[in-house]
């Protein structure tokens, strides 16, 4: 299935949607060289098909959103999961599901999905999240009630503004 990306200027940083005909597939956190090296190379592409393209709208329009005041969202973009086991995908819809501003920790999450004795597993599947912010995993915390660690880029300094904001 062809997947096409575009970049979004964000008060992260520029983020990178990837979305195919099912919906978004995927939000990457880059460098800005990174973020510079990939808008020249998407000169270069095609334009995506309007199915597509819709899909990267909706996105876009609810990161803005989400960056203008995230206590006022529109309908969450159609999200593409095809290459997530069954278990990640229940973790990710029912996170995606949660109360904005929420914390969550993984126990609680794994007991969202009928599994309570799978936390651990849980903080491998917020680890592997292809599509941060839309699915907040920044919002999953330790037991402890520390903040955890964060993979996208800046890491924990960007999981507390997320936090925060």
């Amino acid at each position: 299935m062809s997947q096409f990306t575009r970049p979004v200027a964000s008060p992260i940083g520029v983020l990178f949607l990837c979305a195919s005909e099912a919906g978004l597939c995927r939000i990457e956190m880059v460098s800005d060289e990174e973020a510079g090296r990939r808008r020249r190379l998407l000169v270069l592409t095609k334009p995506p098909p309007m199915v597509i393209q819709i899909h990267l709208d909706a996105s876009e329009n609810w990161l803005n959103a989400f960056f203008a005041d995230p206590n006022n969202l529109p309908r969450q973009p159609e999200l593409d999961f095809a290459e997530a086991n069954d278990f990640a995908r229940r973790v990710w819809q029912s996170l995606a599901t949660s109360q904005v501003g929420q914390t969550l920790t993984y126990g609680e999450l794994a007991r969202a999905v009928d599994n309570p004795g799978a936390g651990r597993a849980v903080g491998t599947v917020m680890a592997t999240n292809p599509i941060p912010i839309i699915i907040p995993c920044h919002r999953v915390v330790p037991k402890s009630k520390g903040i955890g660690k964060y993979s996208a880029l800046c890491g924990i300094e960007t999981k507390r503004w997320l936090l925060a904001h």
